[in-house]
Order: C-alpha cells, then structure tokens, then sequence
C-alpha cells in the first residue's frame, strides 16, 4: 500500500501528544496481516530514517531498521508493526488490559512506552494519524475493541481499522465518536447537515451527519452525548427517518411536534453545566448566536478545530473540484459590473466597504458562473470578496489545477476580478482587511469561523444584498423562466401520456413499471429538449403509501411499481440553461376513492387560492401561508412543509430569502427562533420566482402534492386604498390537473372558472408542441366534469372521434366544421344537437383559426381580388380563434389591424351556425360603440357578411325609432341609448330581461367608452350618478345575468387600439369577469438598446407600422387662414389619391377652438384653395362612412376598386372624436390640423393610413402629416421617442413629401399679397380672426411672413437631429 501524505504533513495533522520515546510490539493478531501504518505524533522524535523505513514496509513484512534505535526503543525483537498507538488505562506490560484473562496472551499487539514506567496501553484505544485512501484494506481488531479503533483524514489525527471492502455500522460510529469526545473533555457534539457555506444540499464529500445516523435526508441535526444519540428533522422526512434509523440507538426528534423540544432548549434542560462541541466551519453564526443568548452560561458551546466525523469516516470522498462555466448575458440579463456596483452601493449604505460572501448560489449569480461540485444544484465552491475597488474570489477548482480556461479568465478579468486558490482565503483575508475596515457579514450564511476573521466591533451583519437581488428576477431572466417552464411542462405531459398508455394495456401486454423507471423516463424525456443541462434534484416518485412519505427516495432494488388501483405523486424538476423548475402532480390511474378524492380537491383548493390571491407588496409568506392551508384546515387536515420556496434562475432549486410557510409552526417557536423569523417574516416582492406546493398526506396509505412554478407579478386593482402595491402570482406551469381526484361538489364557482380558464390555457400553448399521443391524452386529461372546457372542439376526444368516422377534434377540418355542439360560455343546460355543414353542399374556410361559411366566404375572397393575397392580419390570427372559443378578452392592437373583424366573425359564424338548426328570436349578441357613423359601418360590414339571408338580424339602434320591442339576434347601439332604454319605464322591463340572456357583449373603441377614471374619480363619479354610460350597462348585464343563473355564460369582448391598463381593469371589474389581455406582437423600439422601457408596452417594442413616416409643420403665427394655406399645399405635395384631414380641436381659448375650426367652414375653405388645382374633391367623412357602406358587400368590391383607379383625389374632412374607429379603404396619407391632446389621439388618426386594406398581408404605406402649433410639435417629438415613432419636421418651401425644394411652386411676394386680399373681407367681418395669439400677441406680423419666405428662398431638409432641440 502507498502511502498517502508526505511524513511531514500528516505530523502536523495530528493534535495529539505522545512520549519523546516510545517502544514497539511484535505481536501481530493470529491468521491475518496487519497493513502497516504510519504513526506520528507531535513532539515525537521520530527521525526521517524511521519514515524512510516506513516507506519502504510493505504488508505483513517485518523490517530491521538499526537507524531507529536512537529515537525508538524496542521490545525483545527487531520487528516492528505499525499502527498502534498507546494513549490510555496502563495495564500489565506487554499484555491488553481489557483482553487479558489470567495468563492468556494478549489478543492482539500493544505499544508500550519507556521500560522505566512500566506503563503500557491496550491496542484497542491506539489511534493512527495517518489519512488513508478509500481503496484502503486494513485488519479489524476484535470485536470487543472495535468501537475504540477510528480513523481521520486530512483534517483529524486519527486513522480507522475496518473489515476489507465494508463500511462500520452505526453503532460502531457513535462509539468511535464517543471515544472522541472523551479526547476532547465534550458532553455532547453537535452535527449539522449543512457544509462549509450553509449549503441546503451538499456533496458527497459534506454528507457526515448522514454518515453518523444513515438518515439520508437533506435536512436535520444530530446531537451525541454519552448516553443518548438524537435526530432533529421535519416533518417531510418523519416517515424516512423512522424507517431508517429503526433498530439503532438514534432517537428521532420530530421538529414542529407538540412536546418535541428544540435543540437549543433539549440542551438547556438536559446539559446544564457542560459542554457542546462543534465544528465552527458547519454551522451558522446565527445559529451560534441564538443557542448562547438563551444558554447564557448554563451550557458551555466549545468550538473544536478538528471534525471529529471526518476523523471516523474510512471512506469519506474527496472534495470536488470542478470546472466552472460562464453564464452568457442573455441568459443572465445583467453583467458583473452591474451587480456589483449595485452591491457596492447597498453594502455602503449600511456602512461597510468590504463584503465576505460564502453562499455559494449567490457567488454563482454574482460572478455570472456555474459549475457542478454539488448534484443537482449548478454552484462551484468558492469564496468571494469584494472591495470598494476590485473583486477576489477564490475558486477550489484552483487547488487542484493550475488556472481557469481562457472563456472564464476573460469573463472575470473584464470586471476586474481576481482569482485565488480556494485553500488561501483565511490566510488572505486576513492580510487583505485594513484594521478599522467595516465588513458586510450575512450571519445566516457565514460560519463561525468565517465570522472570527473579523472584529466584533468591525462587523455589519444582515441579509446578504445578493440574497435580495438574485431573487427579484429581472426581465430577461423572467422571459427565460417562462421558456424553460414551458418545456419542462411538455416532457411531464409527455410522461403522464406514455404511463397513461402502458397502464392501460391488458394484464397480459403490460410490463411492469416501477417508480425508478419513471425516474429514467423523465430524464430521458428532458434530454430532448434543448437547454437542458440536469435535474434539479432527484425525482421523487412514489407509488401508494410511499407517496406519503414526502421526500421519498426510491431504491431500485426495493421500489414499488405502478398501479391503476394505487396514488401516484411524482415530484421532479429539470436545470436548463434559461431557467430552473419544480413540479409536482399527484395521479390515479384507475378508480380513486371518495377518501383520496377530497383530500385532493382540498389541496387543489389551497393550490388555487395561492395562485389567484391579490396582496400588497410587502405581505409577508406567513400571511400568504394561509391562503393555501385554509381549505385544509376546514376538513382538519393539515401539512408539515412549506407551502413555497424561492426558485433560481439556472440555480438552486430551493433559494432564499422569501419562504412561504409557516402556518405548520407555532407562533411562539417562531418567534423565539431569528431563522423562522427571517424566512417566514420576509416580505414578497415583485419578481420572486416561488413554488406553490400545498400538500396532504396519511401515513401508510396516500399522499397528495400539488406543486406549480409561480411569478409575483403587479395586480391591477380597482381601486387604490393602499400606498403599496398590489401583486400577484403569474402561473408558469403548463400540466394538468388530475380530473379523476377532483370532487367537483366541493369547488366553488370561482375555482371552477379558475381550473377551467387554467386547462384552456395548457391546452392552448401546449397542443400544437405534443406528438399525436400526448396530444390525446391532454384532451382527455381535461376535466370533464365542466362541460366549459370542451368549448373549442366539442365534446369528443380525439380517438373516440377516429373511431366514429369523423374528424379528430384536433385537426383544423374539425376546426373548420365545428358546430353548435362546440360548447362555449352559455348556459349550464344541455343544447340540442344541430347539423353540421356538409363540405360538400357548403364551402368552409378557416380564417384565423374560424370556420368561416356562407356569404362571409364571398366577401373574403372578393377582398383577395382586389389585392392578390389573402391571409388574416397578426391579431386576427391571435385573438379570433379565442374569441370563437368563448373567452372574454380585451384586443389591443395598432389602428387599421382588423380588430372589427376579430369579434364580427367569430360573432356572426355562431349564429349562423345556431340559426340554421333552430331560428330563435331575440337579442343575443349586443355591440358597443361610441358614435353613430361607427354604428352604421359596422352594422353595413355584419350585413355584408352574413348575406342578405341573415342580414335582417342586424339592428341598428336610433334614438328617434320605437325601441320597445327587440326584433334582431343582434344589436349595434352607443351605450347611452342602452341606457335610455334601461332606465325608461316603457321598455325598462324587455331590455332588463334581454340583457340577462344575452351570450355575446362587444365594447368598441372601449378606452373612449370607459373612460380612465383613477379610483377617487370613479368614486366621486359613483356617488353623483355620472358613471359612463357602458360601465352602466355592464353592470346592468352583470346583475342580470346573475339573476338568470347565467353569470358565467356570457362573454365580453372589448377592442381598442390604445386600451390601457386602466381601461382594462375598469371593464374587468365593471362587468365582473376576467379578461385576458390580447395585444399583438410588436417590432424592436428604436432606441431599445439604450432605453429597454420605452414603447407602448414599456418592453422596448412598439407597434407602428414600419412604413408610415410622420412628418410635422408648424405654421407660424399658427391662425385660421395661415393654417388652411399650409393644409391645401400639404395636400397638393401629397399627390394621394384619397387624404384623410383629421380636425383635432380643443375647447375654447386653445389653439384649434371648435368655433374657429368647425367642419362646414373648413370643408368651404379647403374646397376654395383646392380648387385651383381642379382635381380635388372634398366630402365630408359621413358622407364617405355612407358611401364605404353601399360598397361593404362582395359585389361592391369592385366598383371600390375602380375608385381608386380613378385619377382623381378624395379629401376626406372629420373631427379627431367621429373619425375613431372608422375603417375608410385606401387611405393615402392623413393631415391632421390642430392641437392633439395625447398620443393615443395621434394614433387613431395616424393610424387610418400605413393599415391592412381588405386581402392583405402587410400594411401598406403611407404617411401622417400634422399641421400643428409649436407646443403640440413638442409633445409630439416626446411621443415619439416614448412609443417608437420618428418625427421630422418639413419646413413650409419643402416638398412633405419629397423632401425638395419647392421651387416651381414657392411663394413669393404676389402669394402672398393674393393670399391677404382673399381674406381681408372675412377678416373684417370676422373679428376672432384677428384676435391675437396670447404667446405671439407682442411680435410682428410682416417679421413672421418675412421669415417664411426667406425660408423658402433657403430650402434646407429637416432632419431628426433639428427636432432634438424641441425637447
């Protein structure tokens, strides 16, 4: 055998004294061979020679060593064997006290000290300080002295006997053990779980509290003492501990237990006046700070170098010292410099200037690196300080090589990081500290011996600020997570299908499948996503009673299999390089009881309110804790786990610092305890990645677990009482719930609606990524006990559809001739059956996920003639295949996108559908809008799409018709003459009725009907009764629907294209449903890179077309005649063959007065200075509403294309309020003229031009030109730079659109001097023309005119730079 350190090295690992001199035995125990040992002591005289000999001995060979006889004494023969050592009990010489009977020999050799003292000591209590390897083989001294024979490492003095190839049971370690303590003057010592940096999960190498008490467990303490030996954990691991520490001398303490005591108050009662021995490199300063705060004196707490574990543990691994990696930025979302000139400020604040961070998860994050030195968790060992000036982090990884690869060293060396041996970090710390420097310490993750490097007096403690900024997840690593969940639900749904499918095969096909096998299942599966890297911990899967036990480790050689009469919980996670998960769900494959079903649909209860609770920033985990454990505890059930723990991004699949527990706990123990109360007490912040993971379980039978990935997000409120804000948790994990286990009789209406809204989603975002047979088995995983979910494709499953002939729900041909059977919001009762359309006796088209049929076919593919293509719009593509479905939704996306027929196909196609199985009568499907051009448009464009046969059932609401009786399926009306109708007494009585059987409610144009009131103005509103008119109806339509058993039935579908979020929530709540938020994808801001927060959705995109240019004029003095001047030339340098002129006016004493710049007198004014030019005309915008709506039909189509082939130009005059909405074909080029009052104004009148004309895939181009005062340009040129657009002013001589001079054309001094006699009669009679501007009442009016046309005379293009000085 080889030996493993140098002499030197294992004499200075040895604490022990022996005599200078001392003599050997050549005794060797009968029929078996000694392998030779070092023995080195300090303070012995043990000569390099006697090493040398040493070196040199091999197994069972005797060696002369002469040389040694200065140093060594020896018995009566030259041989020597090594590897006894005398310490204690002097007995008779030669001979073992314990072993001698009357004149036997002594069983095996002893070590005797000088002659002179005559003292000799049993072999049995020798000890050896040499470090063996694990291949080590050594004989075992008999049975009676085997307790008293250990072994250490490099850490500890001593070496262990052992029996070839076996490990010593558990008595013989706490026998060893205790032989240690009695060295060491200890009562007790205590044995942590954690390592060196209070890690939750540790390497093999740190296992020792599992190596003295064979509980493998990753959490618990253990206590020896001379009499008893004591296990510490919770109540997840009760079952395994007891199941493992059976027939051994362990007692198991059941942490949380009524009358189990704590360590710390087990210690204060039992060890009064002694002693307890620890490691200070294992455990917390924290935990070290409580116990002597409530001992006082009364327990002695001695810190001792030398693990006294490690010195007994023969086989312990060696350390590891893996490579680490880099973290790429676009996974991380934040560079090194970043983090740690956050962290320098955050410690600086608190006073210190220098940080000693041990945690390895927060090293990892910081430094923006992974590695692999612990399974299932992503961290390297390391060290790390960090300086007001520089960063040392101290890489183990480096003591076992000579330098970092090239990847890494450059990754470190950008921030000005250096790197050390792992090994160096006491001895240079220590050097590194100025002696009155001020350290950061986190006391909950420092040890006590790191905690020793600094000065009482020099200490800050308290949360690491990196514990706090690596659990706000920023956007990047949000977005990732959201990936990395995403797949990770996928390969669950793909083992749940392929376990469905073996457990239902006969008896005699199936192949038994055990819960390791599924283990290997899902890793297989993971391994075929990309980004995978390992699981995040080991799966637990468990099979009936062993579900019970909660963290259940299965063994291959002892694992139960599958059953379909038996629970199945499997509980895993995967680490991918975007993101890290955590899933649980409990299965049954067969016939559950009603037992197993309630338990499971209480934990399903607690898992919903959790997921769906609103609360303030700030509540604390403990207070959310009870949201998950009430309904629980109103059947007395209860959990002795967490119900939530913070998730890394690519880290430690249990993270701090937020914890949701404690509801378990008693108060008392939580407050007494500072960890409890720092985990449980910490407030939820936004951007915390948690788990939601309530729990039930009965020992021996069953246990329940449902377990889901959740992100706290900001909640919209309806109102804000509170100077905090609300949040919420963003539900990130796409499995679903088992249908079978779940009591329908025990949900409520909200939590069906939850559980429902939940499995569409899954189905929705998961469906088209599954092969054919997961595929069938998420349908039939739906629960079936709520019809509602089966709305999209009717009620059959895949298969069952395959077998009868007809197309499987999942196809698009099941899509495109889905009929009334689909079941949608509508009423609980059961609709009759209605035929469906025979492809071949009726063309079905899909448009966006619709089955489109009828006239609407003609009308859409009329639209592909008039431009060649024919595909939806992005919207249409996203929102209409979910509006058919039934979901109530808000659509927000850019003007011109198709948002009308979003809701009017999906609308029309329903009725269609029902009315050619049973015509009914009566109002089923109401649309809001705010002005009665937009009534008559869009009940032309329903006509048009219906065909004349249907077209009756579009009515049209006039104040000045005999409304008293509703005739039409469908009714197009502005809110306010709903709510005449609703509160006439006349027709109060039909309406109210017809309001609560309505099936379909659409808002158009919803930000203008619902106004943005904050809370205190819709309060005082409120109170004054001077609600909206459509906050009005929905209510009405709320209570209605309510009181005709309907309330969940109905579906509202709200559109605009500046919907904010306040107009979101007021519908929300307004209407009392939920709707989800549907905006269309938008492109790259173009200022993103340096401002990621701009755009509409601050999330650095924006939505304007790429092809509209806008442009700005600023006529100057901005009057009447000057203003209608610079419109008329605009519009001729527009060469359009149709402009829309939009009149943005403000109230009296503005810039653009609605008195000054009314309709008729611009309409007049344009058609007098565009008439020189002889091919303009000028139409008001009803008149063209009115036109556009003789030609909405599939034959109008081409004579509306022979008007744009016409060569003439349209001028199109309308207000900025009548234009919203409004969809006008083939709109060249906008003007607007006046003063907008906000950027969502700018957008619906930019937004008429650059859109989606009828049949086309893209937007096509066009150009905004706003004729503006001063100011507005302004607040424009900031509008832009917020939601994306580029403005660039063209100044008066240059052509707007061009860009060139406009020399042919430029005004000159006889323009001029027309221009003032064309006006000079109205201006007489018209004295407001001459009234002057209050900002230009004091400046000349020839300097002005002069000025411009020096302009001219001095073209020059506007560039975006030359609007920089606007802001």
């Amino acid at each position: 055998m080889a030996f493993v350190e140098p002499w030197r090295q294992l004499a200075r690992s040895t604490a022990l004294v022996a005599p200078k001199t001392t003599t050997w035995s050549s005794r060797k125990p009968p029929g078996r061979w000694l392998v030779p040992e070092i023995v080195a002591l300090r303070g012995s005289t043990l000569s390099m020679a006697a090493a040398a000999a040493v070196q040199g001995r091999r197994r069972g060979r005797a060696v002369s060593a002469p040389s040694l006889e200065s140093s060594l004494a020896f018995g009566p023969s030259s041989q020597v064997w090594f590897g006894t050592l005398a310490l204690s009990d002097p007995v008779r010489q030669g001979m073992c006290g314990r072993c001698f009977r009357g004149d036997q020999a002594p069983k095996h050799p002893v070590f005797r000290s000088t002659p002179n003292t005559g003292d000799a000591m049993p072999a049995c209590e020798m000890l050896s300080p040499h470090q063996m390897r694990r291949d080590t083989e050594v004989f075992p001294f008999p049975p009676c002295h085997r307790a008293t024979v250990v072994n250490t490492r490099a850490t500890g003095p001593f070496s262990v006997w052992r029996e070839p190839g076996a490990e010593r049971p558990a008595e013989w370690r706490l026998e060893a053990l205790r032989e240690l303590m009695k060295i060491h003057q200890l009562d007790a010592y205590f044995v942590t779980s954690e390592d060196a940096h209070a890690s939750e999960y540790v390497c093999s190498a740190d296992e020792r509290r599992s190596f003295l008490t064979g509980f493998s467990g990753s959490a618990g303490s253990a206590l020896v003492t001379a009499e008893k030996a004591l296990l510490w954990t919770d109540s997840r691991y009760f079952l395994q501990a007891e199941k493992q520490l059976a027939g051994t001398e362990w007692v198991l303490m059941r942490q949380f237990q009524p009358g189990v005591p704590e360590f710390s108050d087990w210690a204060l009662e039992h060890l009064k006046g002694k002693c307890v021995g620890v490691d200070p490199r294992f455990i917390s300063a924290e935990t070290s700070e409580d116990w002597t705060s409530k001992w006082g004196s009364s327990v002695q707490l001695k810190e001792i170098g030398t693990n006294l574990v490690d010195a007994i543990w023969t086989t312990r691994p060696e350390d590891p010292c893996n490579a680490v990696q880099v973290h790429p930025l676009n996974l991380a979302g934040e560079t090194i410099e970043s983090k740690l000139k956050r962290l320098r400020e955050a410690i600086s604040a608190e006073g210190a200037s220098v940080i000693l961070l041990s945690a390895l998860d927060q090293i990892a994050w910081l430094f923006n690196l992974r590695g692999s030195d612990i399974e299932y968790n992503p961290v390297f060992f390391a060290y790390a300080a960090v300086f007001q000036d520089t960063a040392i982090l101290f890489l183990r990884c480096l003591d076992a090589t000579d330098g970092l690869p090239d990847e890494v060293l450059h990754h470190l060396k950008g921030a000005n990081v250096e790197v050390k041996p792992y090994k160096q970090f006491f001895t240079e710390i220590a050097t590194l500290l100025k002696p009155e420097e001020k350290v950061f310490l986190d006391p909950s993750s420092s040890s006590l011996a790191l905690m020793s490097l600094v000065r009482h007096d020099l200490r800050v403690t308290g949360i690491s600020p990196v514990e706090k900024f690596k659990a706000c997840k920023n956007s990047v690593e949000i977005e990732a997570l959201k990936q990395a969940c995403k797949r990770d639900s996928l390969a669950l749904c793909e083992l749940f299908a392929s376990l469905e499918a073996k457990l239902s095969l006969s008896e005699s096909e199936q192949v038994p499948i055990t819960e390791v096998d599924v283990g290997d299942m899902m890793k297989e599966l993971r391994q075929r996503e990309p980004f995978y890297v390992g699981d995040s911990f080991q799966t637990i899967s468990s099979v009936g009673s062993n579900s019970a036990v909660v963290h259940y480790q299965p063994e291959r050689d002892t694992c139960k299999s599958l059953s379909k009469m038996v629970m199945y919980l499997i509980d895993t996670g995967g680490h991918y390089k975007d993101g890290t998960t955590d899933v649980t769900r409990t299965m049954h494959f067969g016939c559950p009881t009603q037992e197993q079903k309630r338990i499971y649909t209480r934990v399903l209860q607690g898992h919903i309110a959790l997921a769906s609770a609103v609360f303030p920033e700030g509540t604390p985990g403990l207070l959310l804790d009870a949201f998950a454990r009430g309904p629980l505890w109103k059947d007395g059930l209860e959990y002795g786990h967490g119900t939530g723990h913070g998730i890394g991004a690519y880290l430690n699949v249990h993270e701090g610092p937020a914890q949701i527990g404690g509801g378990c706990v008693p108060g008392d123990r939580i407050q007494e305890n500072p960890r409890r109360r720092r985990l449980f007490l910490m407030p939820i912040q936004a951007g915390f990645f948690l788990s939601d993971e309530p729990g039930c379980y009965k020992d021996g039978e069953f246990g329940v677990r449902i377990e889901s990935d959740i992100l706290t997000c900001k909640a919209e409120t309806p109102y804000k009482m509170s100077t905090r804000r609300f949040l919420k948790f963003e539900y990130l994990t796409l499995v679903p719930m088992c249908r079978k286990l779940v009591d329908v009789s025990l949900l409520s209406v909200s939590e069906q609606q939850w559980i429902d809204s939940y499995h569409a989603r899954v189905w929705e975002e998961l469906r088209s990524s599954l092969h054919s047979e997961a595929q069938n088995w998420l349908w039939e995983a739906l629960p079936g006990a709520q019809p509602r979910l089966r709305r999209r494709f009717g009620q059959k499953s895949p298969e069952a559809a395959k077998a009868l002939g007809q197309p499987s729900p999942l196809s698009l041909a099941a899509a495109a001739t889905a009929t009334a059977t689909s079941v949608r919001r509508r009423s609980g009762r059961s609709q009759p059956s209605r035929p469906r359309p025979s492809p071949g006796q009726e063309e079905v088209f899909l448009w966006g996920g619709v089955p489109v049929t009828g006239e609407a076919v003609k009308w859409l593919r009329s639209q592909q003639a008039m431009s060649g293509t024919f595909e939806p719009s992005p919207i249409q593509d996203i929102a209409m295949e979910r509006i058919y479905s039934g979901e109530s939704c808000c659509i927000q996306a850019p003007t011109g996108t198709g948002k009308t027929l979003c809701f009017l196909l999906p609308m029309l196609q329903r009725l269609r559908e029902e009315a050619s199985a049973s015509p009914a009568r009566g109002l089923r499907f109401l649309i809001l809008v705010p002005t009665a051009a937009l009534q008559t448009q869009t009940a032309a464009l329903a006509r048009a799409l219906l065909g004349r046969g249907l077209a009756e059932n579009v009515y049209v609401m006039r104040r000045n018709a005999s409304n008293t009786s509703i005739p039409s399926n469908i009714v197009v009306a502005t809110p306010r003459q709903i709510k005449e109708l609703l509160e006439t007494p006349l027709t109060q009585a039909a309406w109210r009725r017809s309001m609560g059987a309505l099936e379909m409610v659409v808002v158009d144009e919803a930000d203008r009907l619902v106004n943005k009131w904050n809370m205190h103005q819709r309060r005082q509103r409120y109170k004054a009764q001077k609600e909206d008119p459509a906050v009005t109806v929905l209510k009405v339509i709320e209570y209605e629907t309510t009181k005709a058993g309907r309330r969940d039935d109905w579906q509202l579908v709200a559109a605009s294209a500046t919907m904010g979020r306040r107009s979101h929530r007021n519908l929300k709540f307004s209407a009392g449903i939920d709707l989800t938020l549907i905006r269309v994808p938008g492109s790259i801001h173009w200022q993103a890179p340096e401002k990621p927060n701009l755009g509409q959705y601050r999330d650095g995109t924006t939505n304007w077309p790429e092809g509209l240019r806008h442009r700005v004029r600023v006529p100057k003095p901005f009057r009447f005649p000057k203003v209608m001047a610079v419109t008329a030339q605009t519009i001729f340098e527009l060469a359009a063959k149709r402009v829309l002129v939009v009149l943005a006016t403000t109230p009296e004493g503005g810039r653009t007065p609605k008195s000054m710049y009314g309709l008729n007198l611009v309409l007049g004014e344009l058609n007098f200075r565009l008439e020189e030019f002889g091919r303009f005309e000028v139409v008001t915008c009803n008149e063209a509403i009115d036109d556009a709506a003789k030609l909405w039909s599939a034959e109008g189509a081409e004579q509306r294309r022979q008007q744009v082939e016409e060569d003439r130009c349209q001028v199109i005059i309308a207000s900025c309020e009548a234009i919203r909405g409004i969809h006008l074909d083939n709109i060249d080029a906008v003007v607007l003229v006046g003063d907008p009052m906000s950027v969502g104004d700018y957008q619906h009148c930019a937004g008429r031009t650059c859109r989606y004309q009828p049949g086309s895939s893209e937007p096509v181009e066009g150009m905004a030109v706003s004729i503006v005062p001063d100011q507005a340009a302004t607040r424009m040129l900031h509008w832009g730079q917020l939601t994306g657009f580029k403005l660039v002013e063209v100044p008066l001589g240059t052509n707007v659109k061009t860009g060139e001079a406009n020399a042919p054309r430029s005004r000159t001094e006889e323009d001029v001097s027309k221009f003032e006699d064309l006006f000079a009669e109205a201006e007489e009679d018209q004295d407001w023309w001459n009234e002057p501007d209050e900002s230009e009442e004091d400046e000349d009016e020839d300097a002005l005119w002069a000025e411009d046309l020096q302009r001219q005379r001095d073209p020059r293009e506007a560039s975006w730079e030359e609007t920089e000085a606007w802001s």
